[in-house]
């Protein structure tokens, strides 16, 4: 019985973690990439998931016997739904489906129930049902089932790392959903086999198990402090919420500012599972002590790294920030699990749990990016998690006072700091921040000392809770000084799609202005005449980029009176306007409408303003936007959306290609910037190229000179196709440019069906 019970929630929780980058994949191509999108998906998931806690919450009221025939009914019922699939999606302009123009939420939230509610609200009410049922059974484990929420989490965990490396690479969508939808049902057989298991096992058991089977505590003639018991639901909703935001924070962080690895996201989210499997095992409160003495450790190695701007090795810094978030989740989580109640109180346990979940995702995923400029929200989490922090006290005697000189020592110091040493260390502050500040050679390195005083000030107060917050916060403020200082940033502002900074930087040619979102540069630009009006970065003359422009540019003298109109999907600064002639005219075709407003700004980059282009703008998903524009409208597309690990795989499939065919005049170009730290997109476009019928080229340049690079150049690689080899005109004669190699036959062709980003990334 326990066996079956274990493997059910394992199955629950594996089969929920699947469906939703399934889900994902079925809408991107058909709705797109925006905001609103995803962040109605996001809430559509929440609210599936709190619905299921709060089903499973309320059928503990009932009777056994009556929880175990309704469970069954509402588990089998969503069988003549399957297979998953979205209403309407495979005809144009369904009933079903949304228009992205006129984007309504509610219609984005009616296609996902109508796709899926039913099977995901059974799978979000798995893990607390099945353990109220097995609280009942009678069995000697139940008594505390609180450990199966292990094989919740273990199954969830299986899901995150099987979808990239043993799902996608191996099964198209249409293949998913069918083998979801079987093991669905796999599982709702499952689901009635543990509902007469336990209703069996009831009749056997003792009066305690019955009670409890009826849907309510035994009676106790001691009141029940309703005033204690909403603190007790108060603390199991901080050490829920802090930890599910420790780990979105620390997974936003990460991946945007310290290494845009593709599928990184993934380890902050294992490790936030696996501190679950932990803390509800015999493990959990052994782990949880250890946990409680690695946080300030961990903190003040997060603190210091981020004051003296360690980047390299790279794996340094993500693995301090991944050892925060493991001894953080693992203290709160540890001490939630010492206040687990008793099994007649378990789904209203569970149900807090969700609560703090869906609070952490709608603070980290909706609030943060419209109230924040920056990822502000992971160090106040940081700070939460290190009030939360559990104080550890030790129940002997002798080893308290062989820790007493030590704790009396560090005691001393504190309070040594604070007295004289904090004020002085203010005054120091308030000088290298002042208008009477010394020069920049100075202040940079009395600025990276500034980290000492609050780091020991941390190490040393830990017994004292809100002083040792505050030092926590001083320590965790020095870098953001650091930038806004010492790193010349001139903009930071945050969106859905991440932080954008721009930032002046000192160079051969004056003063450039670079433009970031996280780690990854999306232009720069000279800011003093002549040298404003040249590209930079990828895109410089004397790069692939030149290339192509050259090709155009021949073809203009040849027939001057046609005219050309270039579309390019990215905008970025708006480098490549400086390209712009009279007779060319640019599309820029734009998901994020702050990163236009950043580009036609010409206190940041000049490069729309001062094109002899005229120049439009299509703001919205690119995959939808060119598919409304005119057929044969355009001689050159160019796209420039491949930003690290945020790979818009809707944008390379074979589906997108042909509505960039649909979109390109006879003899017109496809230019591809794959200029990528982590992907090698040349296999994946090659086999679109062979699938299409069109020839390619590729030139790549992952050295230049030290000359180049200080004038602003950077290495970068594009890929051109075309429909016949001629069109390719002067790129043909140009040995720097070799014909795009057969893909190897491990990668198959990419669609709205299939993709696999995991057999294109570089290992090394």
């Amino acid at each position: 019985m326990l066996g079956l019970f274990a493997s059910s929630i394992f199955l629950g929780a594996f089969l929920l973690f699947l469906v939703q980058p399934m889900v994902g994949k079925l809408i991107l191509p058909l709705l797109g990439g925006s905001p609103n999108v995803w962040t109605t998906v996001m809430l559509y998931f929440q609210a599936m998931l709190l619905a299921g806690y709060g089903y499973a919450h309320a059928l503990s009221k009932l009777k056994l016997g009556t929880r175990v025939a309704v469970h069954i009914v509402v588990a089998l019922a969503p069988l003549a739904l399957l297979p998953i699939g979205l209403p309407g999606a495979a005809g144009a302009g369904g009933a079903w489906m949304p228009d992205p123009e006129g984007f309504q939420a509610g219609s984005v939230l009616l296609l996902l129930a109508a796709a899926t509610a039913g099977p995901v609200f059974v799978l979000c009410s798995v893990s607390s049902t099945l353990q109220s049922w097995f609280s009942a059974t009678g069995h000697r484990a139940a008594r505390d089932p609180y450990f199966l929420y292990g094989a919740s989490n273990a199954g969830s965990m299986a899901a995150l790392l099987a979808y990239p490396v043993l799902v996608e690479p191996w099964f198209p969508l249409t293949q998913q959903r069918w083998a979801w939808s079987i093991a669905y049902a796999g599982l709702a057989v499952m689901l009635a086999a543990c509902g007469i298991s336990a209703w069996r096992a009831m009749r056997r058991a003792g009066p305690e198990s019955r009670q409890v089977a009826r849907g309510g505590p035994a009676v106790s003639a001691t009141p029940v402090d309703e005033r204690a018991r909403t603190r007790e639901r108060l603390m199991w909703l901080a050490l829920s919420l802090v930890p599910a935001g420790l780990m979105m924070g620390a997974t936003q962080h990460i991946t945007t500012d310290i290494a845009a690895v593709p599928l990184l996201w993934i380890l902050p989210l294992t490790l936030y599972l696996l501190t679950y499997i932990v803390a509800f095992s015999q493990f959990g409160p052994r782990a949880g002590r250890i946990a409680a003495w690695l946080v300030p450790v961990a903190v003040v190695a997060v603190g210091v790294m981020a004051i003296v701007r360690l980047r390299s090795p790279t794996w340094l810094p993500v693995s301090a920030h991944l050892v925060l978030l493991a001894a953080g989740a693992m203290a709160c989580h540890g001490r939630l699990a010492s206040l687990r109640p008793s099994p007649t109180r378990l789904t209203e346990f569970y149900l807090m749990l969700s609560v703090g979940g869906v609070l952490a995702g709608i603070i980290c995923g909706i609030t943060a990016p419209a109230v924040f400029n920056g990822v502000v929200e992971y160090p106040l989490f940081i700070v939460a998690a290190c009030l939360l922090r559990p104080t550890t006290k030790r129940a002997d005697a002798p080893r308290r006072q062989q820790w007493s000189v030590v704790r009396l020592t560090l005691r001393t110091v504190a309070w040594m700091m604070v007295v004289g040493i904090v004020p002085a260390y203010v005054f120091m502050m308030a000088w290298l921040l002042g208008p009477s500040a010394p020069s920049d050679a100075l202040r940079y390195p009395l600025f990276q000392l500034c980290w000492i005083v609050p780091a020991a000030l941390t190490l040393a107060v830990l017994s004292r809770r809100w002083l040792y917050a505050a030092a926590v916060v001083g320590l965790l403020a020095i870098p953001w000084f650091d930038r806004q200082l010492l790193e010349r940033e001139i903009l930071q502002i945050r969106t859905f799609f991440g932080v954008h900074r721009v930032v002046a930087q000192d160079g051969a040619a004056g003063v450039a202005h670079l433009l970031f979102h996280g780690t990854t540069e999306h232009g720069r630009q000279w800011r003093s005449s002549p040298f404003d009006r040249q590209p930079m970065a990828y895109f410089t003359r004397t790069g692939p980029v030149g290339d192509v422009f050259a090709e155009l540019d021949r073809r203009a003298r040849e027939e001057p009176s046609a005219g050309q109109r270039v579309a390019v999907i990215g905008l970025g600064a708006g480098t490549l306007a400086a390209y712009g002639r009279a007779e060319r005219a640019f599309t820029f075709y734009e998901i994020d409408p702050v990163v236009k407003d950043i580009a036609t700004d010409p206190d940041l980059f000049s490069y729309l303003a001062q094109s002899d282009s005229p120049i439009d703008f299509v703001l919205g998903d690119a995959r939808l936007t060119i598919a409304r524009a005119e057929e044969a409208a355009y001689d050159l597309i160019a796209m420039d959306a491949f930003s690290s690990d945020a790979v818009p795989i809707h944008l390379i499939s074979r589906e997108a290609v042909a509505a960039y065919l649909r979109a390109l005049r006879p003899g017109g170009l496809l230019m591809f910037n794959v200029s990528n730290r982590h992907i090698r997109f040349e296999p994946v476009l090659s086999r679109l190229a062979e699938d299409a019928g069109l020839v390619g080229m590729m030139r790549d340049e992952p050295r230049i000179s030290m000359e180049e690079r200080r004038g602003g150049k950077q290495p970068s690689a594009f890929i051109v196709l075309a429909r016949r080899a001629e069109d390719l005109g002067l790129l043909a004669a140009d040995t720097r440019w070799r014909r795009l190699e057969p893909a190897p036959a491990a990668v198959r062709l990419w669609t709205d069906d299939y993709s696999d980003l995991l057999s294109v990334v570089k290992w090394r």
